[in-house]
């Protein structure tokens, strides 16, 4: 369950996951005397290959908005919506400029009213770097009110205290987002949702924090999807000079999650026979002494292989 202002996004396989997700938010109606508006209520499908069920809810599969931000099935923006989204800030711009403002009124009017926004959605998937450039040209010249530039860009970027703007280039406050996204998925601290994070940054971040590996789950590595991207430029900031406490003796995240019960059902609903007669296996598991859910787990996973996406 997510929430972001007034909106409230959850997970539905089926309808009785939709049935169930009704009644959840009925009993907190029926607590809280709120009112939930049902009409609103948008399912986004985003299987590619399976019709969905006959849910009572509004379908969407080509793209919704997700937690105020336009996303598509793939994790992209729909050009449609990124075309909006820059004429807006445009627009904006057009407007702040017919009126006689300070450089560090501009300053305020770009991180306060145009910018926000924009840098919340951009923060939260991968987008063409020649997008990122043009928006900085528009940026720049607003700022600089089409003159010459009359303060150098240290100036600019500076804090408020020393005589700055602290106005950041775009790129760099995404870039911010990007950082403290990974350093969250490289805290000890165990989410379930890092099941998944895991495996797009894994082969990237296991040198700086060794505890967020196993090999029970494949791994990827790629620069162009937004995990992918997280992890290069935490990378970038550890290495500039970024703390990060490291400690070998952290056990990995996964099995703190598994100890704790928390880990889908076996992919496969019919039982692999191989181990039907295999005596040694089970003879091994008992004599380890493992704790309860591990050993559940082990056996599961032997028999009907483990799905931890």
């Amino acid at each position: 369950l997510s929430a972001y202002a007034d909106d409230v996004c959850t997970i539905a396989f089926n309808v009785n996951d939709e049935r169930e997700t009704q009644a959840m938010f009925e009993l907190y109606n029926n607590a809280s005397g709120g009112k939930t508006n049902k009409d609103k209520a948008i399912i986004f499908w985003i299987s590619d290959w399976l019709d969905p069920p006959n849910f009572k809810s509004k379908i969407e599969r080509e793209y919704c908005n997700f937690l105020g931000v336009p996303i598509d099935t793939k994790g992209k923006m729909p050009s449609i919506e990124l075309d909006k989204m820059i004429l807006n800030v445009k627009q904006q711009m057009g407007m702040w400029s017919t009126i006689k403002l300070s450089l560090f009124e501009r300053a305020t009017v770009l991180k306060s009213f145009i910018l926000s926004r924009l840098v919340y959605c951009f923060s939260l998937m991968p987008l063409p770097k020649k997008i990122i450039e043009n928006l900085q040209k528009d940026i720049n010249k607003f700022f600089w009110n089409n003159k010459h530039q009359s303060i150098s860009f240290y100036t600019c970027v500076g804090k408020k205290g020393n005589g700055g703007f602290a106005l950041l280039p775009l790129n760099s406050m995404i870039a911010s987002y990007r950082i403290k996204c990974g350093l969250k998925i490289i805290s000890t601290t165990p989410k379930i949702w890092k099941f998944y994070t895991y495996q797009h940054v894994g082969i990237q971040l296991r040198t700086y924090a060794p505890w967020i590996w196993t090999n029970l789950t494949p791994h990827f590595n790629d620069e162009t999807k937004f995990f992918g991207d997280v992890a290069c430029r935490t990378i970038n900031w550890i290495k500039k000079g970024g703390k990060l406490t490291i400690d070998d003796s952290e056990p990995s995240v996964y099995w703190q999650l598994i100890n704790r019960c928390v880990f889908r059902p076996p992919i496969c609903s019919q039982r692999v026979p191989h181990l039907k007669n295999n005596s040694a296996f089970f003879e091994i598991i008992h004599k380890s002494k493992l704790p309860t859910t591990v050993t559940e787990f082990w056996i599961l996973l032997a028999n009907y292989g483990v799905n931890t996406r």
